[in-house]
């Protein structure tokens, strides 16, 4: 069994590695520290950037095998080293003192993607979410363009730089490892990892494997937290093992939310493929999303029609002044200044829904806004909102604004008595409840 630092040496002497004097870099400061060494960033006096040294394993010997794969592993960087949302590979240095051979890495500026969500999820927007996603795929589909297999895709394995993520690890230093091999040995951070890798200790990882690893990051993107962030590591096991997964968060489109729980389907010959799901975020990214809502968050200068349509018109004879303790009272103005800022997006109201029930969302979006924003400012109408919007408040029921947990059920009943009322928006909620739902 050789020494890894004497088979290093043997490969950058072949010309296999590209090997840096040490003395290059400089300012070198130690940035973290992970299972497998320590990482510093430096500046590289050559190149003119900064860059992360990598210190490659701490144990001191490797098989054979396991050298094999390493050379492949730099092989396969070799090939993909040019792509934006792939961790650059300069090569190899080695550390005087410690006699360490270090990686020489492309340096990201924001950190992981678990850090970043962290200082930034705040003040990102939808687009800058969608632009996350496709970038990792992209990386991803890369990747697996080239029959490279990640096997530990999670948020602390995508590095960011100047707001572009980036694959990082590849499994190098794993395969440095004496004891690590690609089957269901289970490394890594749980909630990501493929559930059949519990169920089964022989279980290859493979690109299936990746993208299930792919649909928790799209959610985490989506959540800006860690998976069953607050269970511990063992009931995380348990939990995907188990088919347990997190539930989507306020105000991600359907068909984003569809495709991540395709991803992360239990049964890996149920997952997309990286096209596949390129191809969905492609087209997800490409819909003209500001169009079907509000545009900076204004009142739509057309919300008094569709409220006259949708509520006063719909049953003039039975509006009735009754008292609150009574019922619960919509308020709403025919005098709205129509020019003013809402303080309250209207993403935070309800979930994005798909693109047939748009219409319908919008105009629940503005009632609920201008009930919140504008109660008892200008003229003012009362009227009873369980006895005249049916189809409302089956829609709260049936996304959980309101309740506890989402009622399909009592979502349906409220469909129904709409639908029977001739309320046309109730015949499509009970049809489509029928047809995409189905009862729960």
């Amino acid at each position: 069994m050789a020494s890894l630092n004497e088979w290093i040496d043997l490969k950058i002497k072949d010309g296999d590695i590209n090997y840096f004097e040490y003395d290059e870099f400089t300012n070198i400061e130690k940035v973290g520290e992970g299972a497998f060494g320590i990482v510093n960033r430096a500046d590289w006096k050559s190149g003119e950037i900064k860059v992360a040294l990598k210190v490659l394993t701490r144990h001191s010997t490797v098989g054979e095998n396991n050298m094999k794969k390493f050379l492949k592993e730099l092989n396969n960087l070799r090939k993909v080293c040019f792509h934006p949302n792939i961790n650059q590979f300069f090569g190899i240095t080695k550390e005087p003192i410690s006699n360490n051979y270090m990686m020489v890495l492309q340096y990201a500026n924001q950190g992981n993607l678990r850090e970043y969500l962290k200082n930034k999820f705040n003040s990102l927007e939808w687009n800058d979410k969608i632009q996350l996603s496709l970038d990792i795929t992209r990386g991803l589909k890369c990747l697996h363009s080239r029959k490279i297999i990640h096997r530990d895709l999670h948020a602390k394995n995508i590095l960011v730089h100047k707001d572009k993520p980036m694959i990082a690890d590849l499994g190098l230093s794993k395969q440095l490892s004496a004891d690590t091999t690609s089957s269901s040995t289970v490394y890594g951070m749980p909630a990501y990892i493929d559930p059949q890798c519990y169920k089964n200790e022989n279980y290859i990882r493979d690109k299936k494997s990746d993208i299930y690893s792919l649909g928790v990051l799209l959610w985490e993107i989506t959540s800006g937290c860690p998976p069953f962030s607050k269970s511990p590591v063992h009931i995380i096991n348990i939990k995907v093992a188990s088919g347990i997964r997190e539930q989507p968060i306020i105000n991600t489109p359907l068909a984003y939310v569809n495709l991540y729980k395709k991803c992360w389907d239990d049964n890996p010959d149920l997952r997309p493929t990286v096209d596949e799901v390129f191809g969905i975020l492609e087209r997800i990214s490409l819909q003209d999303l500001q169009d079907n809502t509000t545009t900076n968050n204004e009142i739509n200068p057309n919300i008094i029609k569709d409220l006259n349509k949708l509520i006063l018109n719909s049953n003039n004879s039975d509006l009735t002044n009754q008292d609150d303790s009574q019922s619960s009272q919509l308020i709403v103005s025919t005098n709205i200044d129509l020019s003013q800022q809402i303080s309250t997006p209207l993403s935070s109201v309800l979930p994005s829904i798909n693109e047939d029930e748009i219409g319908l969302n919008n105009t629940l979006n503005e009632i609920i806004i201008a009930y919140i924003n504008y109660n008892n400012k200008g003229e003012t109408r009362n009227f009873n909102f369980d006895k005249h919007h049916k189809v409302m408040v089956g829609k709260f029921y049936n996304e959980g604004f309101g309740c506890s947990k989402d009622d399909y059920n009592k979502a349906l009943e409220w469909y129904i008595e709409a639908s029977q009322q001739n309320d046309i928006n109730g015949h499509y909620e009970v049809g489509h409840f029928y047809f995409c739902e189905g009862t729960k």
